[in-house]
């Protein structure tokens, strides 16, 4: 009888932690491009029109120009986003802030990150260079902040660089 309990109970603790685990799944919101602008605020620009609101697991692939985050009045004061991902070849600059609220998801910056205002708020870990290709590149001007909850991790697998030119 014991067994036969433990057994159904192990068997229901499964199921219900593979059920839960099934809703924090999220597909990646691929950047595209298509509109034209190279602006991150187009919502047109992404496989899926993200809502900015904590919700989105974004990642910029290899890009031809490189990619514009400048909140003006006409968007939004700030970028909230699950996880975020930049792959070899890319650029990003940023005078918005972007936060990725995610504890358990990490950033992944595997081209070139200019922070030339706002916030870069990372929840979890930063990676810079955890991709073959290109050598990942941070730039912090004035104004600018790279803040990191858990660690941040220079170079894992290939060499990064991180400049700071009066950010913090």
């Amino acid at each position: 009888m014991k067994k036969s309990l433990l057994k159904n109970n192990i068997l229901s603790f499964s199921a219900l932690a593979f059920f839960l685990g099934a809703f924090n799944i999220q597909a990646q919101n691929l950047w595209t491009g298509g509109s034209g602008d190279n602006l991150f605020m187009t919502t047109s620009n992404w496989t899926t029109a993200p809502l900015f609101d904590g919700t989105d697991n974004l990642k910029i692939g290899t890009t031809v120009n490189p990619v514009i985050l400048n909140n003006s009045a006409a968007a939004t004061p700030a970028i909230t986003v699950t996880q975020f991902q930049t792959s070899p070849g890319t650029e990003l600059t940023t005078v918005s802030d972007i936060t990725s609220t995610s504890t358990s998801l990490n950033v992944f910056i595997g081209g070139k990150l200019h922070i030339t205002g706002g916030t870069f708020w990372g929840k979890g870990n930063i990676y810079f260079g955890n991709s073959v290709g290109e050598t990942p590149y941070c730039n912090i001007e004035t104004g600018a902040t790279l803040k990191i909850k858990a660690a941040i991790l220079v170079g894992r697998s290939v060499p990064a660089t991180i400049d700071v030119n009066g950010g913090t």
